[in-house]
């Protein structure tokens, strides 16, 4: 399965694909709260970089930053519906607990 996963729920924002938990590519954006302006074009670099299509999008729903967070959850809303693909909310605070696993 391939996952995109994104988190927009602070200053920074990140952006990955994965292949069976493999991550393939991804990105690190810590510029400011620019999220609008630089969600997108990242999102296109990993798929890009990556040459997938995602089967699934993942998006940290908080807690986090309020606009953040709705520029995030809206931007993965429209992919999903765009794309016909399933997307999933994840706890902020779960995913970074699985960081060190």
């Amino acid at each position: 399965m391939i996952a995109l996963g994104i988190d927009s729920s602070a200053v920074s924002c990140s952006v990955a694909v994965s292949r069976d938990g493999v991550v393939l590519a991804s990105r690190f954006i810590m510029n400011g709260l620019t999220h609008s302006t630089s969600l997108l074009p990242a999102i296109r670099d990993v798929l890009n970089q990556a040459n997938v299509r995602p089967d699934v999008i993942g998006i940290t729903c908080g807690p986090g930053s309020f606009t953040g967070l709705r520029i995030g959850l809206s931007t993965v809303k429209g992919l999903a519906v765009y794309e016909d693909l399933p997307c999933a909310a994840l706890s902020t605070l779960e995913v970074i607990a699985m960081n060190g696993v």
